[in-house]
């Protein structure tokens, strides 16, 4: 059993003895060649890895991919960025729409509560740490409020200077030393 397992890493270690599979074929109708790739392994790729990842694999944009699966039904399409409605004066007003979480509408009175209980367990946290574990319980609020809701709980930072900082003294060997030396290697290495 170790003999046809060696046999087999040395098997498949082996480069290919065929050619390879068309994966992705470029076809020329004038102006920049198209890209095709083979429908079928696309939909198997992109039940393993989303387009960014799969950019190498196939050697194209990850935009490439993801017209390809639009356009074979493999995927749906997003959401439009915007919509364009009329109004009754004749302008068009333009809405976007958005894929992220809305934010929270947590009071601040809450919010204040929530940071303390955070900031008791974890008092080195920072604005950063708290944002990320404000989100973690499942509200999205906004840098500044949190910024502001820290200062109300935790106070003010402390002032800069009341910390002391040790520098070890940094001493450069004397001119006249170094002359000295450089000076006397040259005569040494001069000598016949």
């Amino acid at each position: 059993m170790i003999d046809a397992l060696e046999e087999a890493r040395h098997e498949s270690s082996d480069m290919p003895t065929g050619p390879s599979l068309p994966v992705v074929s470029r076809t020329s109708t004038g102006g920049r060649p198209r890209v095709e790739i083979d429908p079928e392994i696309l939909r198997q790729a992109l039940a393993l890895r989303g387009p960014s990842h799969l950019e190498e694999v196939f050697g194209v944009g990850a935009r490439t991919i993801r017209r390809r699966a639009l356009e074979y039904g493999l995927v749906e399409p997003g959401e439009p960025v915007y919509t364009d409605t009329p109004q009754e004066d004749g302008s068009i007003s333009r809405t976007y729409t958005s894929t992220s979480a809305p934010v929270s509408t947590i009071s601040d009175d809450e919010l204040d509560s929530l940071l303390a209980s955070i900031l008791e367990t974890f008092p080195n946290f920072g604005l950063r740490m708290l944002k990320g574990r404000l989100r973690n319980l499942g509200h999205r609020v906004p840098r500044d409020r949190i910024a502001a809701s820290y200062l109300r709980v935790h106070g003010s930072p402390g002032a800069f200077g009341a910390r002391f900082i040790h520098r070890t003294p940094y001493t450069v060997a004397r001119f006249g030393i170094m002359t000295d030396n450089m000076v006397g290697a040259v005569l040494v290495s001069t000598r016949w």
